[in-house]
Formats: C-alpha cells, structure tokens, sequence
C-alpha cells in the first residue's frame, strides 16, 4: 500500500505464525516479507497479513466477517486485489535446503520490490531450536551433536549478506548456549560467523563483554507484560560499519533490559474471561461474541478491535488423564505445593500413567496456577495437554489454543489457520509478540537516531505536536503577559472564528495570530531556517502553511475582521510597546468606525 511517510521494515525468516512479527508491527514497523516452510503457519500469516493491510485502510468491517466465518478468505481478497497481491507477495512458502537459494531470494526481492522498499531495516528469526534443545539432548544418546539443524543459521547469514539491513533479531532456546556441534561450541561459532560475513555484523553487547557470563543474553517474556516465564536468547546484532558514527548502537540489547515492566501478569490475566469449556467442548473456528464481564488492562487489550473469540475449543481426555487432572487441581486448591508424579504415585498408585521415563519428567502434569505467569508454552502442547492444565477444578481440561495464546500474548483478532494440532503448533513456537514488541521500540529508537529527519507517522506527528504545543504555550502566555501589563481588555481565546486565531476581540472583530517564524516563515529570521535533510518534505511544508496563511486572510476579511499577525521572535519584551500600540490602534479604528 502506498505510504508516503517513512516506516521502517523488517523481513521475517523462519517466521512461524508471525509473533517476533506481530511485536514489529505493533510497534510501527512494515515486515514486507515472511519466509516459512511449514503450509499452515504459512496459512495464518496470509490471514494476518490480510488483517493488518485492510486495518491501513480501514476495511476491518470485512476482515471481521472472514474472522466470523461469514465469507471465505478467497472472497475476501478477490473483493481487495491490491491487498490480495500483497498478502501473496509477501508469505513466501519456501524451505531452506529443499528449494534453492536464489529463488527464496528472489521472491523475498519481489515482495520489497511490490512494496517500494529498496532494503529492509531489521531482518528477523529463529532458526528451528531442536538441535539446540535442552530437553532433545537429554533424550539423545549423542546430545544432539550430530544433528545437522545446528548449522539452519547459517541460511540466515547468507540472507543477511545479501539484504544488508542495519540491524537483526536473532531468537532461540537458551540450549543455544551451551550447544556443541562436532566438538565445537556452537553459540561462538554463531557469533564468529556474523562477524566473517559482508558486511560484518556485531552483536550488542558483544561476546567479548558476556564472556564469563553468556546467559546475560537472556530475556524473560514475563518482564515485558507477557503472562508467561519463557526464557530465550535474544541476539539484537548492528551493521558494523554504523557504529562509528552512531556508536550508542552498542548498548542497545541493555536498553531492552531497561524496558522491564514492575508488574508481573497471571494466568489470571490471560485467561480468567474466557468462556468455561468442558472437554470436547467449544470450536476450533469462529467461537463468538464476548461475555458481558469485568476486565483486566490485559484482557481489555486483548480484545481490541476482535469481533470475539476463536480457536476455543477444549481437547477431550481419557477418563483416567481426568482422574489425574483432577488430583493436581485439588493438591493445588488445598494450599499445598503444586504437585508433582512422586505425590501422585505416593498418594494415588492407581492413577500411575504408563509413561516411559517417570523419573526422568515428573512434572509431566502440571496446572498453570491463577496468580503466577503461566510456564513456557511449548510445541509439545500439540501432543498432549498435560503441562497445561486448567486451573479450575469444574472446568477440568487441559488449555485450548486461544488460552495458549493468550499466555503467549497474541490478541484475540489473530486467527490461527489449521487444524487444532497444527494451531498448538503455531502457538508453542512463537515468540511472544509483546516481548517483540519490546525489542521493537528499541530498534525504532536507535533508526530513529540513524535517519533523524525520517520519521514515522506517529512519530512525526508526535514531534510537531509537541513543538507546536510547547510554542504555543510560551507565546500566549506572553501575549496574555502583555496585554494585562497595558490593560488591554475585551479578548478571548479558543474563539470558534476560521482558522483559529490565538486571541480574538469579538465585539471589535479583531483577530490576533501569533506565528512561529519557522513555520510561517518569517523572512529574513535567522528562526526560519530550512533543514537540509528531506529538502522537498520541508517546502511542501512550508508552501502549504503559507497559502494557508494567505486563504485565512483573505476569508476573514471578507467576513470584515481586522487581522493582526505577529511573528513569535517579536515577542521579546523590548517589542511589548510597539505590539501593544499596535493592538491599541487597532481597536480605536474598529470601535470609531461602529459609532
């Protein structure tokens, strides 16, 4: 979609459903392109990219119906074919090692292409972390060493050398850490190899300063207003090259540890307004409308603009995994620890489950408590519920994937494509999107910094606001300073007249516009300057305040108004006299003519 304003872009490999994506998005950047093998994660990004393409154009009215099921998404994007184009552009569904290079290349390039983007910004991924798994390597006999998933990585180097963006995100398991592939340690053999490529990349804090400690580059979701602990390596590396002239790029991942949140959310706040469910109950489609209830700050976010719930259907259990539920629900609900195999095999033998490894995994069950942050929502979910067990005894189930991804912080208008398996899938692999969204905001600053006179939108218009509302705030107070200091009456302010003069003398009608000479460009003021960077940005600025000027002028004064514009570097007080005479003169030339 055509945006004349400058956002900054991100692409997306090993996208997943799209919840490092979501994050960037939310925090006003453009992913022009996401890069996933799997057909249903796919699926669901082409319904998020529809989602957030028709909320720019304000046709939401129609997502809303696909996400009711009312229309198909076929019907929806015949109805908008430039969204239909983009949505087809930018999923590209292509797997590193089984399609060749260029052509993923080339259609990541299509869709920068499609979008008028000549580079991204950000690129990025989490490469697939089983070989890196803590939990795999107990499991092999080889601690995984073999697996040739430990170098997937490198796909992502080679797309970094080619799009050159000025930063990446790089996401994975803390197993990353103290992963080995053939002898060698593989997090330093990751961090070497970003540096070996063209151009060299770095990442902040470099390995250098978090030698003796590397878990420093560890990030909790729970810290950044996600109601879930899940622990991940966050790498945020930086084109090597921009940090001599922006060398505060260096500290950026410890900018992200100061965005930490004080309050930490619950399982409460994820999940406490959803509707209850028996097993087997609810649907894995369009579920419905909201229930009339008290929210939390979380929940009220979590429904914003969503026509309701989806993907709300419970999974049905045996009838001894039930039995097994409810005994951990209870020991939990009688105020003892959270419960764990060795109290169900001491207390109730009956119920023992005929698992392999018993003393390897004993808390295999567990219920996610109603006042703590939930447990990591993994990929297994999609295979058993038994990590996930709702807290409420009536209930007596395992979680559905819409509590998942609320756990997960995924708002409610994100629909996830698939069957319900693939669904659980989705969800236990994503990153967080508000932990994203963190990481976001402090990229957004640091390109902030980099392209200082290209902004966002948002941040443009938070920028002249705030310049306009500081300036107009100083000189009406000076004007009102001077008018009382000459006892000059009779004036009003926020007066409903064409174009909004700062002080009117409604019985005289005089109008009074105090204007900054930067904006109004008041000649030969050394106030009046123009940047040099954006030149044509800034005349079309100017030209257009100008003619404004000149259209408000002229339509007062049909209407028999005297103006007064003053120049705000008059405002000094050594002009007071001559403004106040002027204000004066005017006044005695209105009333006299009344007479």
């Amino acid at each position: 979609m055509k945006n004349s304003y400058f956002t900054p872009t991100a692409v997306d490999l090993f996208a997943g459903c799209g919840g490092i994506s979501e994050g960037f998005v939310s925090a006003g950047f453009r992913v022009a392109a996401f890069l996933e093998c799997d057909h249903h994660a796919a699926e669901t990004l082409r319904s998020r990219a529809a989602f957030h393409e028709l909320r720019e154009v304000k046709k939401l009215a129609w997502y809303d119906k696909y996400f009711r099921e009312e229309i198909s998404r076929e019907r929806l994007l015949r109805k908008f074919p430039e969204t239909a184009d983009h949505v087809e552009a930018s999923v590209v569904e292509k797997e590193f090692g089984k399609h060749r290079y260029t052509d993923l290349i080339s259609a990541i390039r299509n869709a920068l292409k499609l979008q008028k983007i000549d580079k991204p910004h950000v690129l990025l991924g989490g490469p697939p972390c089983q070989a890196y798994s803590l939990v795999g390597r107990s499991r092999d006999p080889d601690r995984m060493e073999n697996d040739g998933r430990h170098f997937l990585y490198q796909h992502y180097l080679n797309v970094l050398a080619d799009l050159r963006p000025d930063f990446f995100v790089l996401e994975n398991v803390p197993g990353l850490l103290t992963a080995k592939a053939g002898g060698q340690d593989t997090f330093q053999k990751v961090l070497t190899d970003f540096a070996a490529i063209e151009p060299a990349y770095e990442v902040a804090p470099s390995y250098d300063e978090y030698r003796r400690s590397p878990r420093d580059y560890l990030v909790n979701s729970s810290w950044y207003g996600v109601p879930q602990r899940r622990t991940r390596v966050i790498l945020i590396g930086y084109r090597r090259a921009l940090a001599r002239a922006h060398p505060g790029i260096k500290v950026v991942f410890k900018r992200l540890l100061t965005r930490k949140l004080e309050t930490v959310l619950t399982v409460t706040d994820a999940i406490g307004d959803l509707p209850d469910l028996t097993p087997g109950d609810g649907k894995d489609g369009w579920f419905g409308t909201y229930e009339a209830k008290s929210l939390t700050n979380y929940q009220s976010w979590a429904h914003r603009q969503s026509a309701g719930i989806s993907n709300h259907k419970a999974r049905t259990h045996m009838a001894s995994d039930l039995d097994r539920y409810r005994f951990f629900i209870d020991h939990h609900l009688n105020g003892n620890k959270r419960a764990t195999l060795i109290d169900l095999l001491r207390e109730r033998p009956d119920l023992t489950p005929k698992h392999d490894h018993l003393d390897k995994f004993i808390d295999r069950f567990k219920v996610q408590l109603w006042n703590r942050p939930s447990a990591t929502v993994m990929a297994h979910i999609a295979k058993d519920g038994h990590y996930y067990i709702h807290p409420d005894i009536h209930q007596c189930r395992s979680f559905t994937v819409r509590e998942a991804a609320r756990c997960q912080s995924f708002p409610d208008n994100f629909k996830f494509e698939g069957p319900r398996t693939e669904q659980f899938k989705q969800v236990g692999n994503a990153v967080p999107p508000r932990m994203a969204y963190a990481i976001a905001k402090v990229l957004m600053h640091e390109l902030e910094e980099i392209y200082p006179y290209v902004f966002t939108r948002a941040k443009r218009s938070e920028v002249m606001s705030r310049i306009r509302a500081r300036g107009n705030r100083d000189t009406e107070l000076r004007m009102i300073a001077l008018f009382r200091e000459y006892g000059i009456t009779g004036w009003r302010r926020n007066a409903r007249v064409f174009g909004k003069p700062d002080f009117v003398f409604p019985r005289e009608k005089i109008a009074v516009f105090v204007d900054g000479c930067f904006w109004h460009r008041h000649a030969g003021c050394k106030f009046a300057y123009t940047p040099k960077s954006r030149l044509k940005f800034w005349l079309r600025k100017f030209q257009s305040n100008v003619a404004r000027d000149k259209t408000v002028m002229r339509a007062l004064r049909r209407e028999e108004w005297q103006v007064a514009r003053i120049w705000e570097c008059e405002l000094h007080r050594a002009h007071w006299p001559k403004i106040a005479r002027r204000v004066l003169r005017l006044r005695t030339k209105r009333q006299t003519a009344m007479l």
